[in-house]
């Protein structure tokens, strides 16, 4: 085991808990591809150098950090699904 799931497996012995929680922290990891650590915790109201390591094997969130990046990334999802639908049926009214 690495470093990072020995730390979850103590603050989070429950196995549903840590799933989420390596969801979660996926999600952030995809999310950080498509956009700059800076950006996305601008968008979360976080400082940026809570997501200096993240990426690597020894980022260990806070929940509260975890938190906040999950409704930043929601949020712009549904942004971005409204915007497109937005879009569709601007489109859609033009024919």
């Amino acid at each position: 085991l690495g470093r990072r799931c020995l730390t979850r497996l103590i603050y989070y012995p429950n196995t549903a808990a840590m799933i989420a929680v390596e969801s979660s922290v996926a999600r952030v990891e995809a999310a950080l591809k498509k956009m700059s650590r800076r950006a996305l915790a601008r968008a979360a109201n976080i400082v940026p150098a809570n997501l200096r390591e993240a990426g690597t094997p020894d980022w260990n969130p806070t929940r509260r950090t975890l938190r906040a990046l999950e409704e930043a990334i929601e949020a712009g999802v549904a942004g971005e699904k409204a915007h497109r639908e937005s879009v569709a049926r601007n489109s859609r009214s033009r024919r």
